[in-house]
């Protein structure tokens, strides 16, 4: 991979990232709506909600891996030019 394609792929996960990041606030969002109109009980629906937060950011966590992995690789490529 040259110095462009790792660009490029960083840029491309930076964006699923930050999508991410937008579902887990608006997954955050729908559970204080749930929690308002249940009156504070923890419903099955706000459950399955947070189960989507979880895996929301275990997907965002991953892609953040992968970033720094591209980074550094990207740092060792220009380094070695």
């Amino acid at each position: 991979m040259n110095q462009e394609q790792h660009v490029h792929a960083i840029k491309e996960k930076e964006q699923e990232v930050q999508v991410l990041s937008d579902k887990a606030k608006s997954l955050y969002e729908l559970n204080e709506t749930l929690f308002q109109a249940s009156k504070g009980v923890r419903t099955s629906e706000i459950d399955d909600v947070y189960k989507k937060i979880n895996s929301t950011f275990n997907a965002k966590a991953k892609l953040e891996a992968e970033v720094l992995r591209l980074r550094k690789s990207l740092i060792l490529l220009v380094m070695g030019e």
